[in-house]
């Protein structure tokens, strides 16, 4: 760890995927597939309202694709500009993305409950993971190999022992002109 600052790094762009498959026995036609569709717009600011409370107006979703396969949900999530992430932060990037996949699955199951043709409250399941982008990937290793002393470190450090020095001196000076 740094001595007079915190090593950070710059996140940007995209910064990883959530995907989730949205399941249920007896979907031989896609209903799921098709409710999803019709109600895409939705779907997706229900994702943009809870990715927005979880991580904060720094991220944003960048694209939200459905896909065949019961229902297959891909949700890209990127940045708003630049991000600098110091460890500590980046422990609780990873927390509240984990978070972030929780309370989508949860989502999601309450939004595919009025789905099915059939009696309302069949069994729903919903996977859900994430993956880091190559931008968070490369930020994680930077933060885990980090030296603790910077260039920056090293030039506030050498101000910070010279200008000791001199008052030192000047101390000395003061003191041996008064005798």
């Amino acid at each position: 760890m740094a001595i007079f600052g915190k090593i950070t790094a710059p996140i940007y762009g995209m910064v990883g995927y959530l995907q989730f498959t949205v399941e249920t026995d007896g979907d031989d036609e896609g209903f799921l597939y098709r409710f999803a569709s019709e109600r895409h717009k939705r779907l997706e600011d229900e994702i943009r309202a809870q990715v927005g409370e979880t991580l904060g107006t720094d991220f944003e979703v960048l694209n939200v694709r459905l896909n065949r396969g019961s229902v297959e949900i891909l949700v890209v999530l990127g940045v708003v500009g630049t991000f600098f992430m110091g460890f500590s932060r980046y422990e609780s990037f990873v927390k509240s993305v984990n978070l972030l996949t929780q309370q989508l699955k949860r989502v999601f199951d309450q939004f595919f409950q009025g789905a099915s043709p059939g009696p309302p409250g069949i069994p729903i399941t919903v996977t859900g993971s994430w993956q880091p982008s190559a931008t968070v990937i490369a930020a994680n290793q930077f933060l885990s190999s980090a030296s603790g002393w910077s260039s920056a470190d090293f030039i506030l450090a050498y101000l910070v022992s010279s200008h000791a020095a001199l008052l030192i001196v000047m101390l000395w000076l003061v003191i041996r002109h008064l005798r």
